[in-house]
């Protein structure tokens, strides 16, 4: 995807500045899952994350593949939100590639105070990167002290 509209760059910027979302999924039995993950965000508005093969969220993933992501910023008085499908990388490049990417973004934060991630705590199984391609998102700003339509709140993304 080209980044090609100051409103597409501004969401991008807000989603490279953040990385905590919190992911959610359908169990077996149809019932939402949601939990906090770190991510990293492609140009393209892909999501990944880390977890472990023996988790909830994997083993819903394997099932249905449709999921959500939310990420909010009180700060910024912003948030956004997505649909996506999900698919599972299990090779080592990718885990890699997405852990160093994680753990440099935490490393001032969340390490410092609280240390290894929680996908580095976990006993769980073997580490897999869940990649979530958005079907749509869009980005909701609420700095606006009263609006006047929802128009000057959400903003269509894809």
């Amino acid at each position: 995807m080209d980044i090609n509209s100051d409103k597409q760059k501004e969401a991008l910027n807000f989603l490279n500045k953040n990385y905590l979302g919190i992911v959610s999924t359908l169990s077996e039995l149809d019932n939402i899952q949601s939990f906090a993950v770190f991510y990293e965000i492609t140009k393209g508005f892909e999501f990944s994350f880390i977890t472990k093969k023996a988790t909830k969220k994997y083993e819903n993933l394997l099932k249905s593949k449709k999921a959500s992501i939310v990420v909010a910023s009180p700060e910024d008085g912003m948030s956004c939100e997505a649909q996506a499908k999900a698919e599972i990388l299990e090779d080592v490049k990718n885990i890699t590639e997405v852990v160093n990417s994680i753990l440099y973004k935490i490393r001032e934060t969340y390490i410092k105070s609280w240390g290894p991630p929680p996908f580095a705590k976990i006993k769980a199984g073997e580490l897999v990167v869940i990649k979530l391609v958005p079907t749509w998102l869009r980005m909701c700003d609420f700095k606006k002290t009263m609006p006047k339509d929802n128009k000057e709140i959400f903003t269509q993304i894809i």
